[in-house]
């Protein structure tokens, strides 16, 4: 059932009808697993993006090293997993920021390169 409360108040006060119990439109399926026919919040059916370093996006692959990438992966999953249910219109980006803060902890940018922290 399509949840009234994750459509902001502009998106429902342009078009009422469209937002009425009456009016919600049936969702159909797209070739790219995402939910549409509804204005906001689509769902995403995926459950795990990235199952090997090789699905990373190219802007990670590229510049992390095989460990870091490791851990964005991990931390990516993890966070599109917990995160899915509770902010399914945020989910990816909230997934990239997680990822990205675990990398960080271990690993530095020294010019073009990611450096891992000393260990003491």
């Amino acid at each position: 059932m399509f949840d009234l409360r994750q459509c902001s108040a502009s998106a429902r006060a342009e078009n009422p009808s469209k937002f009425s119990a009456a009016a919600e439109p049936k969702p159909q399926q797209d070739r790219n697993d995402t939910v549409t026919g509804l204005r906001c919040a689509p769902r995403r059916i995926t459950s795990m993006p990235y199952a090997s370093n090789n699905d990373l996006p190219a802007s990670v692959k590229l510049h992390l090293p095989e460990h870091a990438q490791d851990i964005f992966r991990k931390a990516f999953n993890n966070a599109w997993r917990t995160y899915s249910t509770r902010e399914p219109r945020r989910c990816e980006e909230i997934a990239h920021r997680v990822a990205w803060a675990a990398v960080k902890k271990r690993y530095r940018k020294v010019g073009e390169d990611w450096d891992p922290y000393p260990t003491s």
